[in-house]
């Protein structure tokens, strides 16, 4: 069509050219001739935006093209890196799994921190600090602490070369010897038991025994956990029937610097009244539960 309206407008032109040269010889264009001129400039016009048009299209395609492909790369490096988080956080999984397993195997549940109800209320807003700090900044309002034992606790441990009471100490189980000194006043004594998971925090240490006496040993690598006696430490009451059972049953974890309040997964007591005290101060603290708890205790 396009291009019989060129041919069309040269015949104008033609027409019109010789129109004009036996009609009017001294007029070079006839009015046909500038109406066939009009024609093939439009043609000209039409056809050169047609071209560019056309020119343009296959760009444009090719564009969109490319953004569609780049579009899928990003698409699959997603993915890919989705992929490799799953797989990381597979394997995070899988070590927690095995540190949970570790522990369980020799029986641990939680960490225990033998405390007096009046120390309550700082422990929850500040968390569990050292001897050292908590006596420093007036955080111990009832020290239940023996004072020829704190003397001997002064003494630093073999391995980061520390006080004793620049840790946050801990027992395996709380039903022992310092407990068990403590029977007549254990009506006011809170046993706070924190996540077990703790034990692999950095700076970290065990002991086969009680903290302050010469032949305990101290560790810092959960695989040295076989070297404990389970058998006394987890005994159903006294420790007289194993030798050297009143050193062993203490033993310890010793946390430095402090533990946080989000650590605390229980606090046991062994008299209601106590129980509803503890009630009334953790009631914005949900991840803490109450428990009274009689086999814990004397």
């Amino acid at each position: 069509m396009k291009n019989n309206a060129g041919g069309c407008s040269l015949i104008f032109i033609m027409l019109g050219t010789v129109w004009g040269l036996i009609e009017a010889p001294v007029i070079t264009l006839s009015i046909m001739g500038v109406i066939g001129l009009i024609i093939a400039i439009w043609f000209i016009s039409n056809n050169a935006k047609e071209k560019e048009r056309k020119q343009q299209e296959p760009e444009s395609e090719r564009q969109a093209q490319i953004a569609k492909q780049k579009q899928q790369e990003l698409l699959i490096q997603l993915q890919k890196v989705r992929e490799h988080q799953r797989k990381i956080d597979e394997q995070k999984a899988q070590i927690e799994r095995q540190k949970q397993e570790l522990l369980e195997q020799f029986g641990i549940k939680y960490l225990y921190h033998i405390t007096h109800i009046d120390n309550l209320d700082n422990i929850l807003q500040n968390g569990l600090k050292s001897h050292n700090y908590a006596r420093q900044n007036h955080l111990l309002k009832n020290d239940i602490a023996d004072n020829e034992v704190n003397s001997r606790r002064s003494k630093q441990e073999s391995i980061y070369r520390r006080s004793l009471h620049d840790y946050v100490p801990f027992y395996f189980n709380p039903k022992n010897p310092m407990l068990f000194r403590r029977k007549i006043s254990q009506n006011e004594i809170v046993i706070l038991a924190i996540d077990k998971m703790q034990i692999y925090n950095d700076n970290t240490l065990f002991t086969d025994g009680n903290a302050a006496s010469s032949p305990t040993n101290f560790y810092n690598n959960v695989q040295d956990l076989n070297k404990l006696n389970w058998d006394c430490i987890f005994a159903n009451k006294y420790w007289n029937d194993f030798t050297d059972g009143k050193r062993e049953k203490c033993s310890e974890i010793l946390i430095y610097p402090d533990v946080s309040v989000q650590s605390i997964k229980k606090i046991f007591c062994n008299n209601y009244s106590i129980k509803q005290t503890i009630e009334r101060k953790i009631v914005e603290l949900s991840h803490i539960q109450s428990e009274m708890n009689l086999s814990l205790y004397f």
